[in-house]
């Protein structure tokens, strides 16, 4: 949790302290955290730029995954478990962030959204759902795919504001920054989605909390 909320607040090397941290007790069990802990460096060490650590974690993270034996932070569910849905959305969530890993990020992503999907209501989260749309997004904006990156953000814009916190406005700000890029400036369709996207944002979910008397 504290790589987690390291990661979100935009401290990198923080939140790779924390999971690194973590990782010899996640050797020692076999509950869906011993899967979570690798998953999660590994997109820390792809925002930090280091491929070679992030895709060796991600191959702990597979592993580990094939070792799973439910333990008592599963049976208390909702953020204390990391089912497979969960999973591909972290490995989407590193590959977004490894240049020539596009066409891998947008395939992984469309497994997690799949896979969300298929879940049962147990295992679903519509934060995790939306950084997943997002993430395909974002690699389709970063393969010149603009009209493929509105289709795939359309869910996250569709979400009504009580579910617009602040990991999924991060999210779709992302795409909006990835369309700021050269190779974007000047196109309607870049210009079109960036304003969907900043009005979007305006409204939060904070908006939607009753005003106290």
């Amino acid at each position: 949790m504290k790589s987690l909320i390291a990661y979100w607040a935009g401290w990198p090397h923080e939140a790779a302290r924390y999971a690194q941290a973590g990782s010899e007790v996640a050797a020692r069990i076999r509950g869906t955290g011993s899967v979570w802990l690798p998953a999660q460096e590994a997109r820390v060490w792809a925002v930090l730029g280091d491929r070679q650590r992030a895709v060796a974690a991600i191959e702990r993270a597979n592993d580990a995954r094939d070792q799973v034996e439910p333990d008592d932070l599963d049976n208390l569910g909702g953020i204390m478990t990391f089912p497979l849905p969960r999973q591909l959305y972290y490995i989407a969530d590193t590959y977004v962030w490894l240049p020539g890993q596009e066409s891998e990020a947008d395939r992984v992503a469309g497994e997690a959204i799949t896979a969300y999907n298929q879940a049962s209501p147990e295992e679903r989260s519509f934060g995790d759902e939306a950084g997943a749309s997002a993430d395909q997004a974002l690699a389709r904006v970063n393969m010149g795919d603009l009209e493929g990156a509105a289709e795939a953000l359309r869910p996250v814009l569709e979400m009504p504001t009580e579910q617009r916190i602040g990991g999924v406005v991060a999210s779709a700000m992302r795409v909006h920054a990835a369309l700021r890029t050269p190779s974007c400036l000047g196109a309607g369709p870049a210009r079109t989605l960036q304003q969907e996207i900043e009005h979007y944002g305006q409204v939060s979910a904070g908006a939607a909390l009753p005003r106290g008397r």
